[in-house]
C-alpha cells in the first residue's frame, strides 16, 4: 500500500512540473501596449537610430547601468545602488578624474549567466570601437575617456582609461579638460552587454596600458552577433538585464514578444514586475478606444490626438494621465540639399505655417506652439514660464516668406524676368551657367499621420500662392527614419517627425560639425559653428549650477531659431489610455511606460 502511495505522489510531482512533457502550462495572456511609433528593431543601443518605441523596449530589456535617476523630475545622477557597492573617485597626478566602481555580486543576466565587471568593461570597448562605425553605427566620440580618441579612431588597441580590475571591479578615467559638465557622471553611465553573447570567444584583458579585448574581435564577428537581421543582438537580444527578457520580434508587423525576467532583482525601489507578459504593437490605423473597449489593447501610450483622448475620457472603464511631452514635433530639414542649405528658404518656409492652427486642429487644448528645440516638459521650459524673449519668431506671413525666397536667389519666372509676386507661375533661381531651376521642394512623411497631414497641406498651399511646388511622399516610419539617420539616399529637402529628449538634454552631438556624426546624431547636417558652441557652452556648465545651464540653455535656443536646422511646430501634452483593471501605472512619475509598467498591476 505505501508503495502504491509513493509512486502516485511521485507520478503527481511529475504531473505538476511545469518543465514536465505531460504538463501543459497555462500562461496568462500577455498585456497589449500599443505604441504611436512602430518599432523598428534598435533594441540593443542608440547608435543606429532613437526610434522612441525601440527605446522603451530597450528600458524594458537593458538595466543596471552604473548611474541612475531617482525621478522623472530630478536633475542629477547617483551611483545605481541596486548595482554597484560603490563608487570612489578620485583624482592621478595630473588631475583626471578616476571613477572605481565596485559591482554588487548578485547581478545576473536573463539566462542566469552572472553579471561581471568583464561585461561592464566591454560594453565599453564595444561602444567606443572603430568596429561599430564599420557597420554604420554613430556613436558619439570617445574623446573625454583617457585615450579614446586613439582607441576609436583604431590607432590603438587597448583604452587607456579603462582598467578591469578584478571581477567585480573596473575604473574609467576621464580627462581633466572634460571638466566642468552639467552631467558630468554621465560619462561614466554604463550599462552591461554579455561579451560572451556578442563576443564569442573573446576576453576583456587589462593591462598597464588599459583594457582591451582579447579574441577574434572585429566587424565580421559583429555582422554575425550584433547586425544579423533575423537573431542579431541590435534586434533580437535574448540575454539582456532588464525587466523583461525578449521572447519575439518580427519586423514584418512591427510587434515584440517580452516576458519576465526572474534574475531581475528590481528597480530603485526594489519592485519586480508583476505583469508576465508583455507585447507591444503598433495602433496606426485602429480604432484606439474601441480596442481597449474590446480588451485587444491594455494600454494605449503617448496619445496625441484630441478627439480620441476626449472620447477615452468618455468611455466606462477606460482611465486616462496626462503628462507634460519632453519632446516635440518639427519639420526637419536636410541641408546639405541646395534649396534648403540656404537659411532664407528654411526661415521662408517657417513663415509659411500657421502654427497655432496646426496645433490647435491636432491636439486642441493639449498642445501649443513652440519656437525652438524644447519641450513643454522639460524643467528649462518650466523654469522659464515658457518666456522666452531672444528667440526669433516666425508668424505665418506670405509676404514676408516671398521677400525671403527672392533673397535667396528664387527671384526669377520661367522666361528668366523679375518674377512678379502673386503670379501663378513657379519661382526659378538661376545656378552658375545662368540656368533656371524651379522651386520645388521634396517632403517625406509618415504614412497615417494626422498631423503630417495638417501641417504639409497647409504648407504646399502656401508655397504654391508664392510660386513653389511641393513634392509630397508618404512612406513608414522604419523608412523614414532611415532617410532622416542617412541609411539609405536622402533625396528630400524636409521631413515631418517628431522626436522626445533624453533625460540629458545635450546637443552638443546633434548640431556637431565634424562630418563624422551626420547620420543618427546630427541628422540634419547643419554646419553652424556658433550653434555648436553654444550646445558645448551648455553642456561646460557645472554640475550643480542650474542656472548657470539655464543661461546657456537660452543662448543656444536663440541661435538655433536664427539658423532654424528645423522648423519647430508644437509640443503638448501626451495621455496613456489605458484599462481601469490596470492599477498603480503613474506614466507622469517616470520617463516613459516602461519603467512605469514595473510597479503597476494589472487586476
Amino acid at each position: 500500500m505505501k508503495r502504491t502511495v509513493l509512486v502516485w505522489i511521485i507520478l503527481l510531482s511529475i504531473l505538476a512540473a511545469p518543465n514536465s512533457p505531460g504538463f501543459a502550462a497555462q500562461e496568462d495572456p500577455p498585456f497589449v501596449i500599443g505604441t504611436m511609433t512602430a518599432l523598428s528593431g534598435n533594441f540593443f543601443a542608440g547608435l543606429w537610430g532613437m526610434n522612441t518605441s525601440d527605446i522603451d523596449i530597450r528600458l524594458l530589456l537593458h538595466a543596471y547601468a552604473t548611474m541612475e535617476k531617482e525621478a522623472r523630475k530630478g536633475r542629477a545622477l547617483e551611483p545605481n545602488r541596486i548595482a554597484m557597492e560603490r563608487m570612489d573617485l578620485s583624482e592621478d597626478e595630473h588631475g583626471n578624474q578616476v571613477h572605481r566602481f565596485t559591482l554588487k555580486n548578485d547581478l545576473f543576466f536573463s539566462d542566469g549567466s552572472q553579471i561581471t565587471a568583464e561585461d561592464y568593461a566591454f560594453s565599453v570597448l564595444l561602444l567606443y570601437s572603430p568596429e561599430i562605425r564599420e557597420l554604420g553605427g554613430t556613436a558619439p566620440g570617445a574623446e573625454p575617456v583617457i585615450g579614446g580618441r586613439a582607441y576609436q579612431r583604431g590607432e590603438a588597441e587597448r583604452l587607456l582609461g579603462l582598467r578591469l580590475i578584478d571581477k567585480f571591479r573596473f575604473s574609467i578615467t576621464i580627462g581633466a579638460e572634460n571638466y566642468p559638465y552639467f552631467y558630468n557622471l554621465a560619462y561614466v553611465n554604463i550599462t552591461p552587454y554579455p561579451v560572451r553573447v556578442l563576443a564569442p570567444g573573446c576576453q576583456v584583458k587589462d593591462s598597464p596600458e588599459g583594457a582591451y579585448i582579447e579574441g577574434p574581435f572585429d566587424s565580421a564577428l559583429l555582422e554575425e552577433t550584433l547586425m544579423d537581421g533575423d537573431a542579431g543582438y541590435l534586434s533580437h537580444p535574448k540575454v539582456t538585464s532588464g525587466p523583461y527578457r525578449l521572447e519575439s520580434f518580427d519586423r514584418e508587423q512591427a510587434t515584440a514578444s517580452l516576458s519576465v525576467n526572474p534574475y531581475y532583482k528590481g528597480n530603485l525601489n526594489g519592485v519586480k514586475p508583476s505583469i508576465q507578459r508583455l507585447r507591444v504593437i503598433p495602433m496606426v490605423g485602429i480604432d484606439i478606444v474601441q480596442a481597449l473597449k474590446d480588451g485587444e489593447l491594455h494600454l494605449a501610450n503617448k496619445v496625441s490626438f484630441v478627439q480620441v483622448r476626449q472620447q477615452a475620457e468618455r468611455t466606462r472603464g477606460i482611465s486616462v494621465t496626462n503628462y507634460d511631452r519632453e519632446g516635440l514635433a518639427f519639420l526637419a530639414f536636410l541641408t546639405e540639399q541646395d534649396a534648403v542649405g540656404d537659411v532664407r528658404v528654411r526661415q521662408a518656409i517657417a513663415h509659411c505655417l500657421d502654427k497655432p492652427a496646426i496645433a490647435h486642429s491636432f491636439l486642441g487644448p493639449y498642445g501649443k506652439e513652440v519656437d525652438g528645440f524644447y519641450g513643454l516638459g522639460q524643467w528649462m521650459y518650466k523654469e522659464t514660464g515658457g518666456n522666452l524673449p531672444g528667440l526669433k519668431r516666425y508668424p505665418f506671413d506670405l509676404r514676408i516668406a516671398g521677400e525671403l525666397l527672392s533673397e535667396a536667389g528664387f527671384a526669377y519666372d520661367s522666361q528668366g524676368a523679375p518674377y512678379i509676386s502673386g503670379a501663378s507661375e513657379t519661382r526659378y533661381a538661376k545656378d552658375a551657367d545662368g540656368t533656371l531651376l524651379p522651386l520645388t521642394l521634396r517632403a517625406g512623411i509618415p504614412e497615417d499621420n494626422t498631423a503630417a497631414e495638417l501641417t504639409l497641406s497647409q504648407l504646399e498651399a502656401s508655397l504654391e500662392k508664392l510660386g513653389a511646388r511641393l513634392e509630397i511622399k508618404r512612406m513608414d516610419i522604419q523608412t523614414l527614419l532611415k532617410v532622416y539617420y542617412a541609411q539609405t539616399e536622402r533625396n528630400f529637402d524636409l521631413l515631418f517627425l517628431s522626436s522626445n529628449f533624453s533625460e540629458f538634454f545635450d546637443p552638443y552631438y546633434t548640431f556637431h560639425t565634424d562630418p563624422a556624426y551626420h547620420g543618427v546624431l546630427n541628422s540634419t547636417f547643419i554646419q553652424d559653428e556658433e550653434l555648436m558652441r553654444r550646445a558645448l557652452a551648455m553642456r561646460a556648465s557645472p554640475c550643480d549650477d542650474f542656472s548657470c545651464y539655464l543661461r546657456a540653455w537660452q543662448a543656444f535656443q536663440e541661435r538655433f531659431t536664427q539658423v532654424l536646422p528645423m522648423v519647430p511646430l508644437y509640443g503638448n501634452s501626451y495621455a496613456d489610455l489605458y484599462t481601469a483593471r490596470l492599477t498603480g501605472y503613474h506614466p507622469e512619475n517616470h520617463i516613459s511606460y516602461a519603467t512605469a509598467i514595473i510597479e503597476a498591476k494589472y487586476r
